[in-house]
């Protein structure tokens, strides 16, 4: 039997749980880093709720230590529940820049150990925390950086430790990967 190691951090700290399945109670992740780039659409209080969800479960899971997450004009409710890991700003333009920056080295430090950013934090590749950050933006910024960094993690994935999530509620996308929020009971 393998030991574990009780220190060693989460290869998918940006996992959170989206649903279950009704008849064998199984339980249903998405791992946010994988799909990097996501739009949230649909009615706007179900897509700003389930940001919010999004974000309330990063905040608490215990995987997702040492995980930044950057909430830009939405779900600022949700910062207080973990200040060290949930971030609220009016304004995009200092977190995406901060994302891209972080983004670039983790794409270069991936590469310098041939290893994608999982397996590096799998295997504490070079002995040093692998960290994992999410973007949440409200589709009205309109930031070059944001855009910036949707090509970043769109053009290297698995590279860059981040996932960007905008909630559409106007025309701006994202990138390639939209999820409507389930409509209301």
């Amino acid at each position: 039997m393998a030991t574990v190691d009780e220190n060693q951090p989460a290869p998918y700290p940006l996992l959170v749980t989206i649903g279950a399945d009704d008849t064998s109670d199984h339980v249903w992740l998405l791992n946010m880093e994988e799909l990097a780039s996501i739009n949230l659409t649909g009615d706007p209080t179900y897509t700003r709720d389930f940001a919010r969800y999004i974000v309330a479960e990063l905040a608490l899971n215990p995987w997702s230590a040492g995980t930044t997450v950057d909430c830009i004009g939405i779900a600022d409710e949700v910062a207080p529940l973990n200040p060290e890991r949930i971030r609220y700003r009016d304004d995009s333009s200092d977190a995406a820049a901060e994302a891209v920056a972080d983004a670039v080295a983790m794409i270069d430090r991936a590469d310098a150990q041939h290893v994608d950013v999982a397996t590096g934090r799998g295997t504490a590749a070079d002995e040093d925390v692998w960290p994992a950050r999410l973007l949440l933006v409200d589709a009205t910024a309109d930031d070059h950086a944001v855009d910036q960094l949707i090509g970043l993690v769109e053009q290297h994935p698995g590279k860059t430790g981040t996932a960007i999530v905008v909630s559409v509620t106007s025309t701006r996308p994202a990138g390639p990967c939209s999820t409507s929020a389930p409509a209301g009971d």
